[in-house]
């Protein structure tokens, strides 16, 4: 995902496995906890992976993408601060000043970790017996404030 360089790679790939959401009803109770523990341990790495710089953006610095914030990408931001600027003034606008002002506290100091950003049971692949094949759809991955 990042080199030294800043470089940036992301392999696409088929994939076997069918999405989680159709098969979620399938599985007994303990491979219910085996796909748990394996999904806990690849968000883990995921979010373990150290980003380059702490701006808020997409792969490759492009803007973000988040289909609950905007049909549009928005962004890219220069630190967390900046993108909680422009959270703030969509909130202001959406909802108005003063429910915008009840919101929860900023966290403009958190550092920025790598999200896929479009995480439904439906783009996380598995076998029948329940184990992880791997997660899909990661156009809207990037960097994002810790808390995200």
């Amino acid at each position: 995902i990042g080199d030294d360089e800043g470089s940036v790679l992301l392999l696409m790939t088929s994939l076997p496995g069918k999405p989680l959401g159709s098969a979620l009803n399938d599985f007994s109770e303990l491979q219910l906890q085996r796909l748990t523990k394996q999904l806990r341990g690849f968000f883990g790495s995921i979010r373990d992976v150290l980003p380059t710089s702490n701006m808020v953006c997409g792969i490759g610095g492009r803007g973000c993408a988040s289909y609950i914030m905007s049909l549009d990408t928005f962004g890219p931001f220069e630190s967390v601060a900046a993108f909680n600027d422009w959270m703030a003034l969509r909130a202001q606008s959406r909802y108005g000043l003063e429910r915008a002002a009840s919101l929860p506290k900023r966290i403009d100091a958190a550092e920025t970790r790598f999200a896929h950003g479009d995480l439904t049971p439906f783009n996380i692949l598995v076998d029948e017996d329940g184990n992880v094949t791997g997660v899909i759809d990661w156009e809207a991955a990037g960097w994002m404030p810790r808390h995200w």
